[in-house]
Formats: C-alpha cells, structure tokens, sequence
C-alpha cells in the first residue's frame, strides 16, 4: 500500500501517460482520481465482510443408478452412475454412457450386460494415456 501512495504521491503514474503521449487536458481528472484512490485506500473499513457459509449438496443420483434417455433418432440410451458424492460443495455424480440403443425404454436387465464408453485422459505431465474412447465391460 505505501507503495501506491508514494507512486501517485510522486506523480510517476502522470509522468508515465505524459510520456506515452496522453491528453495534457486528461491530466488534471487523472490526478484527481488518484486522490480519492488513495483516500480510499487509507480509509478504515467500518465491518469486515461477513464469511460465506458453504453449502453442503448431495449428488442428484446414486452410485449403481441406471439412468434412460432419449437419442435424437428417437431411440433410448443408457447411463451408469459410477459414483455419487454427499455432503460436498458441488455433490457431483460420475455418470457413464452405455451401447444401449433401443426403440423402447431399457429394463434394469438391459444394463446387466452393456458395454460402458470411457474417455481416458492425460492425468500427470509426461505419463501418456490414451485419449480415445474405449469400451469396457462392467460386469
């Protein structure tokens, strides 16, 4: 802070827009701007600002859910929820798509057998592994 005060306390910062070829009628409004800067900055904050509490969620589904959806060719699809977080800031859900592609909703004996797409990435600078999708067998 004491830094900035005698920056502008000096007239460096105005120095530095004259020399880079500024307004010389912008000077007088610069200066004053940096006044109420730097009464701002010596001023005492009346309150300190209060914390924010978090807030704990729990993930929208279970680990072992199947979930259904509707393919733009008007066919279903299928999703396996991996892993489900509770009581985290984000209560996030890892989510797998499956190879089902049916006309009709899928049964829970539709996912006992169903290949599951996985993209593996790059976890660690300079260990490679492979970026493509893969399927792999759940059961």
């Amino acid at each position: 802070m004491e830094q900035v005060a005698t920056i502008i306390r000096s007239g460096t910062d105005i120095a530095l827009w004259q020399a880079q070829g500024a307004d010389k009628s912008a000077f007088p409004k610069r200066r004053k701007v940096l006044d109420k800067f730097l009464v701002k900055l010596n001023t005492e904050k009346k309150s300190a600002r209060r914390r924010k509490k978090k807030i704990f969620r729990d993930s929208i589904f279970q680990k072992g859910d199947c979930l259904t959806f509707k393919l733009e060719n008007d066919h279903y699809g299928g999703a396996l929820v991996l892993e489900s977080e509770h009581q985290t800031e984000y209560g996030m859900n890892l989510i797998a798509t499956t190879t089902i592609t049916k006309p009709t909703k899928p049964t829970t004996k539709d996912f006992e057998s169903v290949d599951v797409l996985i993209q593996k990435e790059q976890t660690m600078p300079g260990k490679y592994v492979d970026r493509k999708m893969v399927l792999c067998s759940i059961l």
